[in-house]
């Protein structure tokens, strides 16, 4: 990967809590899941990555306030 964020990538999620292509699925057990949503168009990608993600050539830094 080209851009790594060491705040980022020590929160539980690593860089996938803060990646625009993340999709949050807050299950009914309080288990929370991290889809990828570059894992439907692109195999490179896994769909529900293992956590903490500190490496991603596909990240992209979500805007403030969304």
């Amino acid at each position: 990967m080209d851009r790594r964020d060491s705040e980022d990538a020590s929160s539980p999620a690593g860089l996938r809590g803060s990646c625009r292509n993340v999709r949050i699925i807050r299950a009914d057990n309080r288990i929370i899941y991290y889809l990828c949503r570059l894992s439907a168009v692109d195999h490179r990608y896994t769909k529900y990555p293992a956590l903490p993600v500190t490496d991603c050539a596909g990240f992209v830094r979500q805007e403030p306030g969304r």
